[in-house]
């Protein structure tokens, strides 16, 4: 079982701890998921995430997040925000964009009130190594908010370890 951190605002964090349960829940996904904040990245800093979803700006390169991008082997990132680290380029990590940028890996190409429509623009390969394909993937929003990067990162994990 694999471990997966995200890094998102305060605010954002209920909302997209419940968006991945669920949609974890349907495909039957069991990864452990952990919210990072402020308060508790000192005591995770030794863990060795399979995944590490960046949706905030990252202030400064503390150690602490140095550790963490190092020692993650997917980096799924908000590219639309600046997240203030230029080294994620240089980590080995398996980088995944995502956001309204039309050079993100995942782009939303359509969002109804009900669904959005997802855009994979590059393979992307999941964690049984196989390749997810370039597609369009309808998406029921699962958000009260219907906030379409907590869709674009929720569903980008979802395929990531979706067997």
């Amino acid at each position: 079982m694999s471990f997966i951190g995200v890094i998102t605002d305060k605010k954002n964090e209920n909302e997209i701890a419940k968006c991945i349960g669920d949609s974890f829940s349907q495909k039957n996904i069991k990864e452990n998921v952990i919210i990072i904040n402020n308060k508790n990245i000192n005591n995770i800093k030794n863990i060795k995430f399979d995944s590490l979803l960046i949706n905030k700006k990252l202030i400064g390169k503390s150690d602490v997040v140095k550790k963490l991008l190092f020692n993650s082997n997917n980096l799924i990132v908000n590219s639309d925000i600046d997240t203030g680290l230029d080294i994620l380029k240089q980590t080995n990590s398996n980088i995944i964009t995502y956001g309204f940028n039309p050079k993100s890996t995942v782009t939303a190409s359509s969002l109804e009130n009900d669904e959005a429509l997802i855009c994979i623009q590059r393979n992307i390969k999941n964690s049984n190594n196989n390749i997810v394909e370039p597609q369009e993937i309808r998406v029921e929003k699962i958000n009260k908010n219907n906030n379409p990067y907590i869709i674009m990162g929720v569903e980008i994990l979802t395929l990531l370890y979706d067997t």
